[in-house]
C-alpha cells in the first residue's frame, strides 16, 4: 500500500512516486485529488499549494515554509490561498509549479530526510495517474482516492457535487469503477 507513492523516499503525489512504489510491489496506490478551475482532477493533497513541497518556474519555493506562512499576517496568508488554490488555477498553469523537492527549511523535510529530489516533477492528473498504473501493472494496481476539499474555505475547493462528478467521469472513461 503506497501512501501518496513512496513519499518518505519519493516526491509524494507523483508520478516518480507512484513508479517507485509500483516497483517496489505496492498492490495499491493511495493518492488525493482536488479539481482545478478547468474542472481537471489533479492529483495534490492540498487544496491550497502547499510551500514545503512546491516551487515557481524560477525554483524557488512559493514561500519561506508552512510554518512561516502560519507567522504572517492574517491578510497575507489569505492573499497567499487566494493566490495558489488549486480551484483558481487552470491546469495549465498548473503545470509551471515543480512539486520535485522538499523545501529544506520545513518540518516537513525533516519529517522525511530521506525523499530524494525529482527536478522537474509535476503534479499528474487522475487520468495520467491511473495510465500510468494500469500500464505499468497490467491492471491490477487499487486505487484510493481521497477527493480534498474545505467547507471551511469554499474559494479554495470545488463544490463537492461537480468534484464526484468529475473524479466519477475519469474512472468511469478509463474503466476502473
Amino acid at each position: 500500500y503506497a501512501h501518496r507513492g513512496m513519499r518518505a523516499f519519493s516526491p509524494e503525489n507523483t508520478l516518480p512516486a507512484f513508479q517507485a512504489a509500483l516497483r517496489i510491489g505496492a498492490d495499491w496506490i493511495d493518492m488525493d485529488v482536488v479539481l482545478t478551475r478547468d474542472d481537471q482532477v489533479l492529483v495534490s493533497h492540498d487544496p491550497v499549494l502547499n510551500p514545503d513541497i512546491t516551487r515557481d518556474e524560477r525554483g524557488r519555493f512559493l514561500a519561506a515554509s508552512r510554518e512561516a506562512l502560519e507567522l504572517r499576517p492574517a491578510a497575507e496568508r489569505l492573499e497567499y490561498e487566494r493566490k495558489y488554490a488549486v480551484r483558481g488555477l487552470a491546469l495549465a498553469e498548473l503545470a509551471r509549479f515543480d512539486v520535485g523537492r522538499l523545501n529544506p527549511d520545513s518540518a516537513y523535510a525533516r519529517f522525511f530526510p530521506d525523499q530524494f529530489p525529482v527536478d522537474g516533477a509535476r503534479m499528474p492528473t487522475l487520468r495520467e495517474v491511473v495510465r500510468f498504473a494500469e500500464r505499468a501493472t497490467g491492471r491490477r494496481t487499487r486505487f484510493q482516492i481521497e477527493m480534498k476539499t474545505d467547507p471551511t474555505r469554499p474559494d479554495s475547493s470545488a463544490p463537492p457535487q461537480a468534484f464526484a462528478a468529475a473524479v466519477y467521469r475519469v474512472l468511469a472513461e478509463e474503466g476502473i469503477l
